[in-house]
């Protein structure tokens, strides 16, 4: 139930606090609340509204012998909170309006999305917030998802993304805090205590650390009822965001692990790149493009097609506002692993495309940017993107549609020709 009030001070705050952001999407508004969440919004014509309520804190600021401990947290707020004091409440009150409840936890967030229609939104929003800022924690809730997680953890052992992330981390992350996955080690999730959910919760988990967006069809009321609903809480402590700094490479690195039951070899070979921020950065796509498209540039005509050599075989680029790399990927029979290695380094090594084939890439990417715009949830992450990262999609596309084969040769030259690092993993042999 919501109580009507008078809403002049909402409407004098909005009209003072209303920032515009992003040229790309320029009726995205930003608020300040009072208490310190940044809550951004924009009206769409869209049947849904939807929302992502965001914890600018993950698994970085964890403590290091409690790896695991946010990603533990999350699954405690879906245990109860001060206005649904159990989980059957919090699940019956979403279901009441469609509500898919979920959250997701990285190495830099605690993140709940909201997706549901616009009249239910601001029921969605309450919910949301006393799960995220008021939950009922207790030992006997914390043992329960303890054991749930560690059964998660289990599971994914035994599964390949879960092998090949965990050493392409140990790899790339090396003595950071990133080099333990977010899901936590056995050991350490073994030892979390209420104490250090409790803490973890009221240092990080508060309104002074949040955003809140929003993108759909809302009218003034709708608005202003969920800036009434986030406000309700105390805004807390602003934390000091964290910046991830990798350990400088001397040298090229190469680890190796040997798994049983696997019938290939999956190699992953790294070089580190710009971040999202960097200008330098917008370069890159276009080789991304070329070496991981199928044509005849690409590691998939070189190794796959004309060597017969490997069979899932790409190039995947990363980047955000702490790092970036570059990822040649392929899979195959583990007597391969060197030849593979070998002619993909040669690949990068020679790499030298037509203005044709530059001019196909720069459509593909185009097209891409074009394809996000049309999708309502692409709209939104890339607004968030935005927003976190500083980098306006229309300057970057513009400047890759400015890219020249000159720079792109200067890019190949400063960050692929360096060094590298290089994650196997291979079958076990007898």
């Amino acid at each position: 139930m919501f109580l009507l009030i008078p809403f002049y001070s909402y409407n004098k705050t909005i009209d003072l606090k209303i920032e515009c952001l992003s040229n790309i999407m320029k009726d995205f508004k930003k608020i300040m609340l009072d208490n310190g969440i940044g809550l951004y919004y924009s009206r769409r014509n869209f049947n849904l509204i939807y929302g992502e309520h965001e914890i600018n804190f993950g698994s970085a600021v964890e403590p290091a012998n409690r790896r695991g401990l946010a990603h533990c947290l999350e699954h405690l707020t879906f245990k109860g909170s001060k206005s649904f004091p159990s989980n059957r409440r919090i699940n019956k009150a979403a279901a009441k309006i469609g509500l898919n409840l979920n959250a997701s936890t990285s190495f830099t967030y605690i993140n709940y999305p909201i997706e549901v229609l616009s009249d239910s939104f601001p029921t969605a929003v309450e919910i949301n917030a006393d799960m995220m800022y008021k939950p009922i924690l207790t030992n006997k809730s914390l043992e329960e998802e303890k054991a749930i997680i560690l059964h998660e953890l289990k599971n994914a052992q035994d599964g390949l993304p879960f092998q090949r992330g965990l050493l392409f981390n140990k790899l790339f992350f090396s003595n950071t805090p990133a080099e333990t996955l977010v899901i936590g080690r056995e050991e350490d999730i073994r030892k979390i205590s209420l104490g250090d959910a409790i803490n973890f919760h009221s240092k990080y988990c508060t309104p002074a650390n949040a955003d809140f967006y929003m993108i759909g069809g809302f009218n003034d009321r709708i608005l202003k009822k969920t800036i009434k609903i986030l406000e309700r809480y105390p805004g807390g402590v602003p934390q000091t965001e964290f910046k991830l700094v990798l350990p400088k490479l001397s040298g090229n690195e190469r680890v190796c692990k040997e798994l049983p039951n696997i019938n290939y070899a999956y190699v992953d070979i790294v070089f580190r790149t710009p971040r999202w921020i960097d200008e330098e950065q917008r370069v890159l796509p276009i080789i991304r493009n070329l070496l991981g498209g199928t044509g005849s540039k690409s590691l998939y005509q070189e190794i796959r097609e004309e060597k017969k050599l490997a069979y899932e075989v790409g190039a995947s680029l990363f980047n955000d506002s702490h790092f970036g790399n570059m990822d040649l990927h392929f899979s195959c029979q583990h007597e391969k692993i060197d030849d593979c290695i070998s002619l993909s380094l040669n690949l990068i090594k020679k790499f030298n495309p037509s203005e044709s084939d530059i001019e196909e890439a720069k459509m593909d990417i185009r097209t891409g940017l074009a394809r996000k715009r049309d999708s309502p949830h692409q709209l939104f992450n890339m607004f968030i993107s935005e927003e976190k990262d500083g980098v306006r999609y229309e300057d970057y596309e513009k400047q890759v549609m400015k890219t020249t084969k000159k720079d792109i040769l200067d890019a190949r030259n400063r960050y692929l020709q360096g060094y590298h690092q290089i994650a196997i993993l291979r079958p076990k042999m007898n």
